[in-house]
């Protein structure tokens, strides 16, 4: 998904949450009304089945660490302290008002956050992203016409062989986009992509200077947790 005349998306990192808390109704909320293109979030499974938009994987429950598996989404929220929406709950509120860029943090559940997300959203409005091979995969095999986007990280540029093996893995998930952090994005890795049509977004990109040497490598998104930021970078590139 690319926003208006082919220009680089605008992501909204966990929403837009200053001052609202990340990954929640009001932080994504704030997103539409800044004008960002998509928002990224996080999905996991509760122990009652809920798939709850959260990004860590655990919580602290008194003087215990508990993963977000073994707590009701009821009990998650009461021991963060605010609502962590749910999946529906998040679709319902950005549904024909913006894009959505889906995180799967684990596997096992990759049916039901497509069939969520058919019932609302067109295949070109939203993205299943994951460091998780196995979970593209089942989205891959579950819903063809959805995108998958292959997030990765590593502290430098991958070189040619490293590049290779980045091509390699894509194919063999038959992956849409590739989302790598910031650190390893060079116009070589840029263009390799661009050439074989597989759109670049690139996260967590915070810093100005580094937003508008991205835009000028022509990266297809910019997952960011400084909308506003990112948004004039992107008008005075334009």
């Amino acid at each position: 998904m690319t926003d208006r005349a082919g220009s680089t998306c605008i992501v909204a990192h966990r929403g837009a949450h200053d001052p609202a808390v990340e990954n929640t109704l009001p932080a994504f909320e704030r997103a539409i009304a800044l004008g960002a293109d998509m928002v990224e979030f996080d999905v996991r499974r509760s122990s009652d089945g809920a798939l709850v938009v959260h990004h860590d994987s655990s919580v602290r429950v008194g003087e215990s660490e508990l993963a977000v598996g073994e707590l009701t989404h009821r009990d998650l929220c009461r021991a963060v302290g605010f609502h962590v929406p749910t999946l529906e709950e998040v679709l319902d509120l950005c549904s024909g008002r913006i894009g959505l860029d889906i995180e799967l943090k684990e596997a096992g559940f990759e049916d039901e956050v497509v069939r969520a997300v058919r019932g609302r959203y067109g295949p070109d409005r939203v993205i299943i992203t994951s460091f998780l091979d196995e979970a593209l995969a089942a989205v891959r095999d579950i819903a063809r016409d959805i995108r998958t986007g292959l997030l990765v990280y590593a502290a430098t540029p991958p070189g040619p062989a490293g590049l290779d093996a980045l091509l390699g893995r894509l194919g063999r998930l038959k992956a849409h986009a590739l989302a790598p952090g910031q650190t390893m994005v060079d116009k070589t890795l840029v263009e390799t992509l661009n050439r074989r049509d597989i759109p670049v977004y690139v996260w967590t990109v915070n810093d100005p200077r580094m937003m508008t040497r991205l835009l000028g490598l022509g990266v297809h998104g910019l997952i960011t947790d400084r909308v506003e930021e990112a948004l004039q970078a992107r008008a005075g590139a334009d």
